[in-house]
C-alpha cells in the first residue's frame, strides 16, 4: 500500500504544484537563523524524520546548503527514492516503535 501512495504522490501530485516541501524548508531554515550563524548552521545535523522521497531535505541542500543530511523512514521503497536524490548523508529504517503507557 505504501509503495502504490508513494507511485501515486510521484506521479501526480508533486508535479501539480505541490509546495509544501519547500515551506517546510523555509521555516526551517528561518529557524535556524535565529540560532546559528550563516557558516554554522550549514553544518548542522539534520535528521529528516519521515522523510519519504527526500523533497524537503532537496530543498534544504540544494537551496539553503545544508551538507548534513540523515534521513529516516518506515519504508524501505521511501529510503530507495530518496537515496536516489544523492543528499544524505546516511539513511535509517524505523521497524520498531517505542509505547510508553502512562
Amino acid at each position: 500500500m505504501y509503495i502504490v501512495l508513494c507511485t501515486v504522490f510521484l506521479q501526480h501530485v508533486a508535479p501539480s504544484g505541490y509546495v509544501g516541501h519547500i515551506f517546510c524548508a523555509e521555516i526551517f531554515d528561518k529557524f535556524a537563523s535565529e540560532f546559528h550563524a550563516e557558516e554554522s548552521k550549514r553544518n548542522l545535523k539534520i535528521l529528516d524524520m519521515g522523510c519519504g522521497t527526500g523533497l524537503a531535505s532537496h530543498i534544504l541542500k540544494e537551496r539553503f546548503g545544508y551538507n548534513n543530511l540523515a534521513a529516516l523512514d518506515v519504508s524501505e521503497h521511501m529510503l530507495e527514492k530518496a537515496r536516489e536524490k544523492r543528499i544524505f548523508n546516511r539513511f535509517v529504517l524505523f521497524t520498531s516503535y517505542l509505547v510508553v503507557l502512562y
